[in-house]
């Protein structure tokens, strides 16, 4: 049987929404706690940062190296972890 259009007075179904993908349990678990996660990073990162500006590291060149080396791993686990965020939002989305 030839489905029928909808006639000028009645109105169009709604179009069936993109159903919503479900998270693995690993995934949905890591959903749960990365804004945390993402919080003490950032807070890891501030310090870090705020380590390079101390006096006394800027003064010895092996300790401004170190610090400088531990800021960019805090900063490459904060883009990660947004990275991750991301993804899982697009599982969802």
């Amino acid at each position: 049987m030839p489905r029928r259009l909808p006639t000028a007075g009645e109105a169009k179904p709604a179009p069936s929404a993109a159903p919503k993908k479900k998270l693995s349990y690993l995934d949905s678990r890591k959903w749960e706690s990365i804004e945390e996660r993402i919080a003490e990073a950032e807070t890891e990162l501030e310090a870090r940062k705020s380590s390079i500006q101390d006096p006394a590291v800027v003064r010895d060149g092996r300790l401004l190296e170190s610090a400088y080396r531990e800021m960019e791993e805090a900063q490459r686990k904060v883009d990660q972890l947004y990275a991750r965020w991301a993804e899982l939002e697009e599982k969802i989305i």
